[in-house]
Parts: structure tokens; C-alpha cells; sequence
């Protein structure tokens, strides 16, 4: 069985009911692989997601795992930032405390994007209109 953390372009092509997304989450849950969010997901999905939108947002994460973001995540983040910015290495502070959160749950981060993940060392699965799981 395999962890995954679903991040927020996953979660958006979920929503917009793109197939390939919808096929992923199916095959993991049916392969009996756990699913999940935290907390940097769910704010950046509510940020952009309109007022009449809200309940099935809701009822999506309902059905979802939830890992926290700990005091060890966050730190683990932070540090991390810290290492990168001292070789040139820019990133966002909610991408660091996501790549924290997977590495702490085990989780491979399931993303549209793996360039937001690539210099954490956290296992990344690159979805795309072909997803594998």
C-alpha cells in the first residue's frame, strides 16, 4: 500500500472533473492506497474556489485522509528553505511545508507540477493526462 499526498493542481483537476484526475484518485483508492491532504492544500483550494463551489469542495476532503502540519514539519520546512536559499535555490514556503508533511506521512506528493517539488529529496508522482499509480 503507498501514501499519497494529493497536492493542490491534483486536487483543482480533480474538481474541474478532468479524467485522468478522476482515474488516479479511483485506481489509488481502489488499489487500496491511502489518499490525502493537509492543511497548505486545503487553504490554497479555498482561495481560489468560489462561494457556491464550497460544499463539494467540503464534501472531496470528507472523503480524504488529513495530515497536519506538525511543529516538526514546519521546522523541517523552514531549515530546508533555509539550506536551499544559501545555494540560490528560491522556494515557495507552502510547497516546502507540503513537501514536509508527505516526508513525515510517508507520502509521495501526487502533482501536476513536480518542479515545485524537485529540490525537497520527497518522493514525487508526476500526474499528468497519463497517470500511473
Amino acid at each position: 500500500m503507498a501514501r499519497f499526498l494529493a497536492d493542490s493542481t491534483v486536487l483543482i483537476h480533480l474538481f474541474r472533473r478532468q479524467p485522468w484526475a478522476r482515474e488516479w484518485l479511483a485506481d489509488a483508492i481502489a488499489a487500496g492506497h491511502d489518499v490525502g491532504v493537509c492543511a497548505i492544500n486545503v487553504a490554497e483550494v479555498y482561495t481560489g474556489a468560489h462561494e457556491h463551489e464550497r460544499p463539494e469542495w467540503a464534501a472531496l476532503f470528507q472523503g480524504l485522509l488529513y495530515w497536519p502540519v506538525t511543529l516538526e514539519a514546519a521546522e523541517a520546512a523552514g531549515r530546508r528553505r533555509y539550506d536551499l536559499a544559501r545555494v540560490g535555490t528560491q522556494v515557495h514556503l507552502a510547497d516546502a511545508l507540503v513537501a514536509a508533511v508527505a516526508e513525515r506521512a510517508g507520502a509521495t506528493v501526487a502533482t501536476g507540477n513536480i518542479r515545485d517539488f524537485e529540490a525537497y529529496g520527497v518522493a514525487v508522482l508526476a500526474l499528468s493526462s497519463e497517470p500511473r499509480v
